[in-house]
């Protein structure tokens, strides 16, 4: 993830500062989601997903539609057929309940947000 300030005129945009997070974005996103199905699935089904590599990767594929479909909804289905041994899973997620589970890592934000308008002297804007 990255922040950056810029300042707009007509004729040109100057960039007033930047900050990052390497290890922040969709994908740390997608991990906290995975880790909650591979619980709920290991809860259900006695089955340990993070053991299993296609399996994982058949559910991280299915939490990204997952996390798309709840950028336009307020509720979305997670469907991963014969995921491993046969064993589908099916479960749902609202958007709420997807906030709450990212929600370390939204913290996480804040950080390189605050860093940005310091350094562009604009931190007194954010409260």
């Amino acid at each position: 993830m990255t922040v950056t300030v810029a300042a707009f005129t007509k004729e040109k945009a100057v960039i007033k500062a930047t900050a990052f997070d390497r290890h922040l974005g969709g994908r740390q996103f997608d991990e906290d989601l995975t880790q909650h199905f591979a619980k709920e699935i290991q809860a259900k089904h006695k089955i340990d997903i993070n053991s299993k590599p296609k399996a994982l990767l058949r559910l991280r594929v299915a939490v990204e539609k997952l996390k798309k479909m709840l950028s336009a909804n307020s509720k979305a289905v997670l469907n991963v057929e014969s995921l491993t041994d046969e064993i589908d899973v099916h479960s749902t997620l609202t958007r709420e309940e997807f906030e709450e589970l990212i929600k370390l890592s939204l913290e996480r934000v804040e950080s390189p947000l605050r860093v940005a308008l310091h350094s562009a002297g604009m931190l007194f804007f954010f409260h």
